[in-house]
């Protein structure tokens, strides 16, 4: 029995069976013990006097942004071409997006079109 358990815990299964439980979603990573997989990063985009803060943000493939809006008028994270749009975020609204490698990067408000800003993908 014992060496059963050592054999569970050595290969994670207890890992897995935990997060399965948990309702947890996990990434399996092939390859040796040293490689680590890339971190995706949050990012948070602030709604606030007017204006997207910060207006040009870095991000990679899979991180996501957050936009928050801190104003008392409603505001929209909306792509130039209309590819994604957050709809109306009203003071404490957020709304999330998930950077995919095609995605339009140059977005404005659709209240306020004077309110423009953009994303830049890097590798």
């Amino acid at each position: 029995m014992i060496s059963i358990i050592k054999r569970i815990v050595k290969t994670g299964t207890v890992a897995l069976v935990c997060a399965a439980v948990l309702g947890l979603s996990v990434k399996l990573y092939a390859g040796d013990s040293t490689e680590s997989p890339a971190m995706l990063a949050e990012h948070i985009v602030y709604i606030e006097n007017m204006e997207f803060s910060p207006s040009q943000l870095q991000v990679k493939v899979g991180d996501s942004i957050t936009w928050i809006n801190k104003d008392f008028v409603p505001h929209t994270a909306t792509a130039l071409d209309k590819s994604w749009d957050s709809k109306n975020l009203s003071k404490g609204d957020e709304y999330t997006l998930v950077v995919t490698a095609d995605i339009p990067t140059d977005y404005y408000c659709f209240y306020h079109t004077n309110m423009v800003a953009s994303i830049e993908i890097m590798e």
